[in-house]
Parts: structure tokens; C-alpha cells; sequence
């Protein structure tokens, strides 16, 4: 019946000062609430009619607490809507369900007993079907069936086929009034009496008075109609009846003066006379015109009555004081009106539980036995201002909290919840509520500890070993503790510079546990620690706090070492200003450059071979500046191998080690003695030598370890460190690394391991070149195969280093990055784990700066900042490359494919990448790095000589040797070890 009139529903709640306004739109589907407060109103959110697919136009709603009834004419003028758990919140309208009542007719209007949610639905239209339905909820609170439906229609008056109730609406003592527009009259049902005739109010008792002729006056002294098609209906606090007119071209009486709003007096509307006829008088009616309205529904809001007016499209506020007309900023549109109620506020929530937490403020323990409070916190999304209770409840818990809030928007609430002692001890759920509706809900869980065990006296403590300064390391701590029951805790170690944690099981009569700690250095001052020892399951002096011991280490003060190289102020910032006091600086060299000496300070500068003054250093008049060669004192006695502290390399004397060198092969050649070009390296300056050797002998070579005994010796007499490499060529799995016979088991040969330990304060070992995931791969930490082959990769080398390690091998181990040896990326995300696996924390970890396709300088930083020991094991201005990797063999393949040093003869750097670039940050970083390689390699450009001799340098080996800022000659120091 779109094409008729039809109702819309106008709807108010008053919630504190703020009031709130629910208008449906029939061409869109929709209901709208809005708060009235102020207006312009606000929108406060939107509920579209389209139920399983099927769009309902609404023609009223109605609400019982909160739930909606929507009334409807299409696409099937059969029923209404019902809506269970509405909630208005946030901009959003929401719902918990909603099912579809049939009534076989148009609904009109919905009024409601508030008391019990009945229902009565007025319908329309034709006259067979223009009935009240009175409908009982079910204990479901359900709308099954019509039943007690009014049996006594008032005879029809009308004979057109547009009939039907309108407006519909019922007082506090139960009387039904009702619109019957079609026959211009009020029906009214007396104290809820279904079963008799209802009393009529008409403006004549002749037998045409739906004409409604009699002359009437409005409030402007105009002539004006009674009875203009009635709909809206609503009470005001006088018992006073008011009703819109819609004035709509259907009413048999239609009034020049447009639709108007009227007051019928109490004291008539008060006559209850079943079936009979009461006529309207002047008197009893003031009649408040608006041009151009059409009026639908209405409802009032304390002293306000609020019309929908579908002839100006908006809903106005009227004040029945002055009888003005506000325009409150809501549009009205036809088809549709409605009517009014006052349900319950809980449609409106003022308040949102969003979340909740257990804060454990002081370290409040939970334990079995004993009565105690916590603090739980409660963060709520308040919407209006007031008074907010919060409570909490779960097995032998409860609390509760009321709070009164100023502002809204997200708060937080504090709830002092008891627990009673009792139960048993576990994980428990505590759950928080209010008893606002529609507010939410949320659940925490909490920690009940029993107590099993006590500490002894942790200063007693065994400790597995000593802890130097500034060195970080792990060792075990053996516990005095004393079992009383079985049972599992967790132990936690807290302190500044040391931590730990041990779960595990406690049997009975345990005597000690075994908890490993770690040493990370923060503050380099610190000679002390005191640790503290905690487990919730321990007894101690305060039943609400962790039972806990204390344990003080000493941290053993090294012999400061003699430094080879100082460079101030780079390696010491002390040294930019020195303005008082008495300083000394020791080195076998010094080199001093924008360093500044003023004020009284006294300065000593101790070399033993050779201090050099740069023109940035400055000495003032009145300071004392003293330089002299002198023995430089280191009292700690050798290690027996170079070693990794921090991010640095040091060798056997405890010098900072920054190793500069060339990649040795070896695949073509035989040691006769004569031929290794060893003479000839030595010519470079270089400090170190990677040295490619082979598990399998290249056909037509000799690689038995007598060879490298060979090898390793010659360059220790030429004081250059030996970095063996493990060389199968390019290795993508690295489940080959401890096979039977794989890589690992190479270096653990007993006889090997004898022979290598003979060199071990000039040696590293490379485990084995560029192992794992094959050149291409891209690590994704969000891919699952990547993480599985990621975690792989650690723990074969896991593996290995424990293989090495108890075959006694105790030298630094170099670990090279996988995707052919390029990735600093994944380095850094596993060097920590490895290092801290390593017994020895002796790992050095290598880059091969192939980075044409993907230059990762910006990673270098980060392996600085997290301390990582770094080295570029390879550095080359050329990398092979291909026009198509897919082909068998790769289309365009070429050993010298992209040019890495600035240059495209063949092909640049897609990444921009440039070695030249990089070595003066690997030099500022004291980074040591490998150039590939001394001769025979498969581009020709890329060997550092042409036939091995040192005067045959290419362009390449001469710019690594001679540069002045990164030339290995220039920078690379010796170490004094051998």
C-alpha cells in the first residue's frame, strides 16, 4: 500500500538530560535514532529493515525494554518485525535477533503495556480486515499467534475500500484509544475491555458524520475541520488526548487551512459509554493548524509533543504552551508516520566495558590459604556522564566497584577484589559485569600458587664458573632449596645485569636446583651484582609476595689490554676535550686527530712504537701534554686462542683484531713449496687469509692436511691469520652440514682437530662456504616454509657448533650468511641465538657483499647496535649474473655479469650497489672484510693479480691495496700473536 498513507513512527527515550528520537523511513528501509537534545539533532545510528534478503518498508515501530517492533505494509502486508537485544552504541545499531510475527494484515501502530509487553496492533486496511489485535508475549517472549482479538468492530460508517485504524495508544489504566481514519472518529476500549463495544468520539451523531461538516475553529480563528483524516495519537500529563490530522487527499473531509494537531479535553475523553456515540463540541477541541502539513505520528517528551509532517518533510517539536512549531533538523518523508513511547533507556548504553586486566601492582601473589585483594582494571567507553558499578565474580572471588564519571570516552576503573582462601590452587576465570544492560561483559584469568618449598640461604650458592667484567656469559647456580610437596614452579632471576628462568617439577625432599644465569653488560662500571631468586610456589616472609632469596656475585676486573692501535678520538670520546685532570692513554701506537688538551689537565701519551700528532690535535698553553715511546704494560696472561668480546675480534694477546685480507684459493694449484704466491700476498699488507680449501680434492690437486698444515704455517711466519673455508662449491641444504660424513664431521677428525689446534691462536674457521636456501630466496618471516626453513638453518648449525665444540676445538668459528653467503639480513635476526648456544661465544659471522640485486647496507647499522660480529668475508666489484636462471644451462650466464664497483660493462647494479661505497663504512664500523680473490677466479676482473705476483696488481687489487682511505695496506695492523 505504498501508494497510500502508511505510518511512521516517531519514538523517544529520555535518558537523563538527553533525550533520543526513533523515526523509520519507509522508501529506504531504515530506521533512525537521533538525540534531541539539541538541535539540530544528532544522528546517533542507523538499523536497515532487510531481513534474509527480503527489504521491509516500516511503517511504525514500537519498543518493549530493548526490544523493536517494526511495522510493515511491504513487500507483504501481512505483519510486523521483531527485534530482541537492541543496542544503540558507538554510531551503530545492533541486535541479538530478529523474526518475522505474521498477522495477515497491515500494521498500522503498535502501543504496548510497558508492564508486560503486550501488544496492541492496530490494522488496516479494507473493512475486513481494519482490526486491534491484542498480542500476549510467550514464555520465550515471543509473539506466537494474535490472540484476544477486539470481537466487537464498531459498525462501518464509511463504505469506500480505504479503511482502516490508524494511530494507536494506551494509558496508564489500561484504556485503548484508537484512529479510525477511514470514519473520522477516536474509538476507545475501556480498562482493556476486549470484548465489548468500544465508546466513540465523533464531531456528529448523523448518519453522514464522516463528513465532518460542523463549523470548528482554529487557533487562528479560522474555519477549520475536526476530523481530516485522523492518524498519530498521544496523551500529555493532563490526560488531555491530542491527534494529527494528514489531511491527505483520501480524507471525506478535507480542510482548507492544511493538517493540524488536536486536543481533545480530559473530561471528555474520561466517558467511557460502550458502543455509544459521543459528539465533539468546540469546546472540547483546539484545533492548531500548519500550512502545508500532513501530519502522521505523534508522541510526547515532557511538555512537547513531537509530529512527523510528511507535507513539509520534517518532524517538528510542538510546544502546546504558545503553539510554535520548531524545527529540530529531522526530515519527514511520505510515505510514512508513526507514533511515540518511552521504553527503557537500555537501548542507549551509557557505558561500554571494553576491557579488563589483572595488573599484579606490587607483585600481589594469589595463594592457597590465604584471605587476600586484588586490583583489577576495568577500561570502560563512557557515553554519559553518572555514577558507574562494576562487578566481579568467578569461584571464590568477588568485588565490586562504583565510581562516579565526570567525562566521557575511554576510562579506567579499579575493582578490590576478594579472594576467600579457599578452593584449590590453579588458573582461575574471573568475569566482569554490570548491572547496566546492554553494557558488555569480559573475562580475565588469575594465578592461585600453593606453597611447597622454601629457599635455604642463597649465599651459599655454588656458582659453576666466574664472571668477568664487562664479558657477558652464562653459567649454572646451584640453589639451597627445601621440598615439602611435589609440584611445578618457576624460578625468575631479578637483577640489572643478570637474568634467568627455570621451569620445572619439584619432588619431594629436593635438596637444590640447578638455574642457569646470564651476565649482559650494561653499566662497565659495575664490579658487583646482587641477584634476586623469586617462585610464587616458595614460603617466605610475606604471604602475598613471591618467596625469595638473595645471591651476590663478584665480577672479576680485567687487566686493561695494550691496544695495537689507538685512535683518538674515535676509540676513546674521552679524548675530544680534556679541559682538568690527570690522563694517560696506552698503546703500541697512537694516532691523536681533533683531540683538544686546555685548561690544567695533564696528558700522557705512551706508545711503543710511534705516536702521531694530526692537525686537528691541540694542546693549550696551560696544560701539560707529555708523549714518549715507551714499553706498553699488559699484565693478562695470553689466551690460548683469538676470541669475540662484544661485537670485537681479539687475538691471543687481547689486541682488538680487525681482520683485512684476500680470499687464497687453492682448487688449481699443488704445493710444491715454491708456487703458493705467499711472498707475494704478504706484499698487499694484508692481516688475513681466507683460504679456500676442500673436504674432496680437486682432480689433479693435493689437499691432504699435511697441505694445509703447509699452508697455515708459511702465512703465520708472514704473521697473517688463517681463515679456513670448507669449499664443496655452493651449498643450498644445509641438512648436509652433519651427515655421517658431511662438513661438521670433517673438522671433528681427531687428527684434524690436533692439527688445526697447533695454529689456534692465529685461526678461525669458516664451517663451510654460503651455506643454505639457494640464491633468489627472499626470507618472509609471515611465510611458514621460510620460517621452517629459517629455524632449519639454525639448528643444523646448532648442531655443528656443538659437534666442533666437544671435538675441542675452541677457535672462533665464522659462520657465513645463507642465499650464497648475501643475507645480513637474516644474520641478524639469528645471531643472538647462535652466539648464545655457543659454549665458547666465539662466532664470527660472514657477509658476501653480492648485493647488485639487493643492497643491504642499512642493515649494518643494525648488526652494530645489537653487536653482532661481523666480518665481509667477500668483497669484489664484479658477481655473476644471467639473462634467464630458469634455462638449463642460464641463458646469458656470465661470471662478471653486473658491475659492483661503479661500472656497466656488462650490466650495472639494478640496486645502485658500489664496494667502493661500502668499505669506508665497514672502516668506521672497524669492520674487517676479504677481497675475492688473489687469482685464477672465472671473471678476470675480478683477481686482484693476473698471474700471483704482487706487480701484476690489476686495476681492482691495486684500488683494494693502495686506496687511501680503505687500502689494506694503509689500514690493515698485524697482529703481534704469533
Amino acid at each position: 500500500m505504498k501508494n497510500f498513507l502508511l505510518f511512521c513512527l516517531l519514538f523517544v527515550i529520555q535518558q537523563a538530560t538527553a533525550q533520543k528520537l526513533a523515526v523509520p523511513y519507509y522508501a529506504t528501509s531504515e530506521v533512525k535514532f537521533y538525540d534531541i537534545s539539541n538541535a539540530p539533532a544528532d544522528l546517533l545510528g542507523t538499523l536497515n529493515t532487510t531481513v534474509s534478503g527480503i527489504s521491509y518498508k516500516p511503517n511504525c515501530i514500537a519498543f518493549y525494554n530493548n526490544e523493536m517492533l517494526v511495522g510493515y505494509d511491504e513487500p507483504s502486508a501481512d505483519g510486523f518485525l521483531h527485534y530482541k537485544g537492541v543496542v544503540v552504541s558507538a554510531g551503530i545499531v545492533t541486535y541479538t535477533s530478529v523474526e518475522k510475527v505474521l498477522t495477515g494484515r497491515v500494521t498500522t501502530e503498535i502501543a504496548v503495556n510497558p508492564a508486560n509487553g503486550t501488544l496492541y496492533v492496530a490494522c488496516g486496511f479494507g473493512s475486513s480486515k481494519r482490526r486491534v489485535l491484542k498480542m500476549a508475549r510467550d514464555v520465550t517472549g515471543s509473539y506466537g499467534s494474535s490472540t484476544g482479538i477486539f470481537q466487537n468492530t464498531p459498525v462501518v460508517k464509511n463504505s469506500q475500500t480505504y479503511s482502516g485504524m490508524g494511530g494507536i495508544t494506551r494509558n496508564a489504566s489500561g484504556d485503548i484509544f484508537v484512529t479510525d481514519l477511514s470514519d473520522n472518529r477516536i474509538l476507545k476500549w475501556s480498562g482493556d475491555n476486549t470484548l465489548a463495544q468500544p465508546t466513540q468520539f465523533l464531531c456528529s451523531t448523523d448518519a453522514n458524520s464522516i463528513l465532518c461538516n460542523d463549523v470548528f475553529s482554529n487557533t487562528d480563528n479560522q474555519s477549520a475541520k475536526l476530523f481530516s483524516l485522523p492518524e498519530g495519537l498521544a496523551l500529555d500529563t493532563n490526560g488531555n488526548l491530542w491527534f494529527a490530522n494528514n489531511n491527505d487527499g483520501y480524507s471525506p473531509s478535507i480542510d482548507v487551512n492544511d493538517g493540524s494537531l488536536v486536543k481533545l479535553r480530559s473530561n471528555l475523553i474520561s466517558q467511557n459509554l460502550a458502543g455509544f456515540q459521543i459528539t465533539i463540541a468546540n469546546v472540547d477541541a483546539t484545533i492548531y493548524s500548519k500550512a502545508g502539513a500532513k501530519f502522521g505520528g505523534l508522541c510526547r517528551i515532557g511538555n512537547f509533543i513531537y509530529a512527523s509532517d510528511q507535507g513539509n518533510g520534517k518532524v517538528w517539536k510542538f510546544d502546546p504552551g504558545d503553539g510554535s512549531f520548531t524545527d529540530i533538523g529531522i526530515s519527514a518523508t511520505y510515505p510514512g508516520n508513526g507514533q511515540c513511547a518511552e521504553p527503557s533507556a537500555s537501548i542507549f548504553p551509557s557505558f561500554t566495558i571494553v576491557s579488563c586486566a589483572y595488573p599484579n601492582f606490587g607483585g600481589t601473589v594469589v595463594r592457597l590459604g590465604n584471605q587476600t585483594s586484588v586490583s583489577i582494571r576495568a577500561s570502560i567507553d563512557v557515553d554519559a556522564p553518572g555514577d558507574i558499578t562494576i562487578n566481579v565474580s568467578g569461584t571464590n572471588f568477588s568485588g565490586t566497584a562504583t565510581q562516579n564519571f565526570e567525562n566521557v570516552g575511554l576510562q579506567t576503573i579499579f575493582i578490590n577484589v576478594n579472594y576467600d582462601g579457599l578452593g584449590t590452587a590453579g588458573t582461575k576465570t574471573l568475569n566482569i559485569s554490570s548491572p547496566s544492560p546492554n553494557v558488555g561483559t569480559c573475562s580475565l584469568t588469575i594465578p592461585v600458587y600453593d606453597s611447597f618449598f622454601t629457599f635455604g640461604d642463597c649465599e651459599s650458592s655454588l656458582i659453576e664458573g666466574t664472571f668477568t667484567q664487562n664479558v657477558a656469559a652464562t653459567h649454572n647456580i646451584t640453589l639451597p632449596i627445601t621440598v615439602t610437596k611435589a609440584g611445578a614452579t618457576t624460578f625468575n632471576v631479578i637483577s640489572q645485569e643478570f637474568s634467568g628462568s627455570l621451569t620445572t617439577s619439584l619432588t619431594l625432599g629436593q635438596t637444590s636446583v640447578i638455574i642457569p644465569i646470564t651476565y649482559t653488560p650494561t653499566n662497565s662500571g659495575n664490579t658487583s651484582e646482587t641477584l634476586t631468586f623469586a617462585s610464587n610456589e616458595a614460603s617466605g616472609a610475606y604471604p602475598t609476595l613471591p618467596g625469595f632469596c638473595y645471591s651476590s656475585i663478584q665480577l672479576l676486573v680485567p687487566n686493561l689490554p695494550c691496544p695495537e692501535l689507538l685512535t683518538l678520538p674515535l676509540d676513546d670520546a674521552s679524548a675530544t676535550l680534556i679541559n682538568s685532570g690527570n690522563k694517560t692513554y696506552l698503546a703500541q701506537k697512537i694516532v691523536a686527530n681533533n683531540s683538544e688538551i686546555t685548561g690544567s689537565a695533564k696528558v700522557v701519551f705512551s706508545a711503543e712504537k710511534s705516536i702521531t700528532l694530526m692537525p686537528g690535535f691541540n694542546a693549550g698553553n696551560q696544560a701539560v701534554f707529555t708523549a714518549h715511546i715507551a714499553n706498553c704494560p699488559n699484565n693478562n696472561p695470553p689466551a690460548a686462542n683469538m676470541y669475540i668480546h662484544g661485537r670485537d675480534l681479539f687475538d691471543s694477546n687481547h689486541q682488538k683484531f680487525v681482520p683485512i685480507g684476500i680470499n687464497y684459493p687453492t682448487d688449481y694449484w699443488q704445493f710444491s713449496g715454491n708456487n703458493e704466491y705467499i711472498d707475494e700476498f704478504d706484499k698487499t699488507g694484508a692481516n688475513t687469509a681466507r683460504i679456500v680449501w676442500f673436504q674432496n680434492a680437486v682432480p689433479g690437486t693435493s689437499h691432504t692436511d699435511a697441505d694445509l698444515n703447509t699452508l697455515i704455517t708459511k702465512f703465520s711466519a708472514k704473521k697473517i691469520v688463517s681463515v679456513v673455508t670448507l669449499w664443496n662449491g655452493y651449498i643450498n641444504d644445509p641438512n648436509q652440514l652433519n651427515t655421517p660424513n658431511g662438513y661438521a664431521a670433517w673438522w671433528t677428525n681427531p687428527a684434524r682437530v690436533s692439527m688445526l689446534n697447533a695454529h689456534k691462536k692465529y685461526l678461525i674457521i669458516n664451517i663451510i662456504n654460503e651455506l643454505g636456501f639457494g640464491r633468489g630466496f627472499a626470507y618472509d618471516s609471515n611465510i611458514p616454509s621460510d620460517v621452517t626453513a629459517f629455524t632449519n638453518w639454525k639448528n643444523q648449525y646448532k648442531t655443528a657448533i656443538t659437534s666442533i665444540r666437544n671435538a675441542g676445538l675452541k677457535v672462533p668459528l665464522m659462520i657465513d650468511a645463507p642465499i650464497g653467503g648475501t643475507s645480513l639480513k637474516v644474520i641478524n635476526l639469528a645471531a643472538a641465538e647462535l652466539l648464545a648456544h655457543d659454549p665458547e661465544h666465539n662466532i664470527i659471522f660472514s657477509v658476501h657483499a653480492y648485493w647488485a640485486e639487493d643492497d643491504q647496507t642499512s642493515e649494518i647499522n643494525a648488526a652494530v647496535n645489537n653487536n653482532v660480529p661481523l666480518i665481509f668475508g667477500e668483497v669484489a666489484n664484479k658477481q655473476l649474473g644471467a639473462d634467464d636462471w630458469n634455462t638449463v644451462p642460464a641463458t646469458g650466464y656470465s661470471e662478471c655479469y653486473y658491475g659492483i664497483d661503479g661500472t656497466s660493462i656488462e650490466h650495472s647494479a639494478p640496486s645502485g650497489f658500489n664496494y667502493k661505497s661500502l668499505l669506508p663504512t665497514l672502516k668506521s664500523n672497524a669492520i674487517g672484510w676479504l677481497g675475492w680473490e688473489w687469482l685464477n677466479d672465472g671473471c678476470p676482473a675480478r683477481n686482484f693479480t693476473t698471474n700471483g705476483n704482487f706487480s701484476t696488481l690489476t686495476t681492482f687489487g691495486s684500488d683494494m691495496v693502495n686506496n687511501a682511505s680503505y687500502g689494506m695496506k694503509n689500514i690493515a695492523i698485524k697482529s703481534n700473536a704469533f
